[in-house]
């Protein structure tokens, strides 16, 4: 009687064990890598396109090697022998999969919160890829149309801080850091510059000093 034993060309489990051993795992360093972010303070990074790769291709050699195990008419999944190997590359893969897109949700929620602290254009000019600053833009778009469309325009982003003494006015006096320029959610357009004071809507003056733009100016 013949016997027929399935052997892998490349075991799966000794490669990936012995590669990650030697180049360190990629999927585990992304998550490393968050939580220095967040430890640090900083609110966006630089996106790690080499190890999303790493973690991408890994998981689509993983899936090639499942769907050739299950594909393969000598494996008796029965077998608790042979049933080792697909469930092991099931679970690998899912949880490269979750490393990796824990990683990019974590940056596009960072993305979004930079957008309600009026901080999003440091990042997009600095750490966002072209896909994520496109997906700042949308968001943008989407919560603009949705302030825009009340009877009386409303800023979602403002009285999220406020000056030790507010006049019943409502207005307040900020003192330019940079030249910097917004357009606010009713169209208008509201300029600053160094040095020099000015007076604004409170709503106003929230973004300006967000932006690091502007600095509230004492009250006389």
């Amino acid at each position: 009687v013949s016997v027929l034993y399935w052997v892998p060309a490349m075991d799966p489990v000794a490669s990936t064990a012995g590669r990650s051993s030697r180049q360190g795992d990629p999927a585990v360093e992304l998550v490393k890598e968050l939580k220095a972010l967040e430890s640090s303070g900083a609110a966006l990074g630089a996106f790690d396109e080499r190890r999303v790769r790493e973690v991408a291709n890994r998981i689509n050699q993983l899936d090639a090697d499942l769907a050739s195990v299950l594909s393969n008419p000598h494996v008796d999944l029965s077998d608790p022998y042979y049933a080792t190997l697909p469930a092991y590359l099931r679970k690998a893969m899912l949880r490269d999969k979750r490393c990796l897109v824990g990683y990019l949700r974590w940056r596009l929620d960072s993305l979004a919160g930079l957008w309600w602290e009026s901080r999003e254009h440091l990042a997009t000019s600095t750490h966002a890829t072209a896909a994520e600053a496109e997906y700042v833009r949308n968001y943008n778009a989407v919560m603009v149309e949705y302030m825009q469309s009340f009877d009386v325009p409303i800023d979602l982003r403002s009285h999220t801080s406020r000056p030790p003494c507010l006049p019943p006015s409502n207005v307040v006096e900020v003192r330019g850091l940079q030249p910097y320029a917004y357009v606010a959610p009713d169209d208008r357009v509201v300029q600053v510059f160094p040095g020099k004071l000015c007076s604004v809507s409170l709503e106003d003056a929230e973004v300006l000093v967000r932006q690091g733009a502007a600095e509230y100016a004492p009250m006389q």
